[in-house]
């Protein structure tokens, strides 16, 4: 009966646990996106300068 009372236990922790309200969700995924945001405004036009460097090179003599 060990695995009964431990499935028991868990439920129980489970149930008092704090969940997290709307607020804090919505919080993260703000600063997710923020952070996704700003990391494609650095790295695009990096990108976009690459690319361009390398097909004016393809064409110079």
């Amino acid at each position: 009966m060990g695995i009964i009372d431990s499935i028991r236990e868990m439920k129980e922790v489970y149930e008092t646990a704090n969940k997290p309200n709307w607020d804090e969700v919505k919080k993260l995924v703000y600063v997710t996106l923020l952070f996704f945001a700003l990391v494609a405004a650095i790295a695009l036009p990096i990108f976009i300068s690459l690319q361009y460097s390398i097909m004016i090179c393809q064409y110079m003599p």
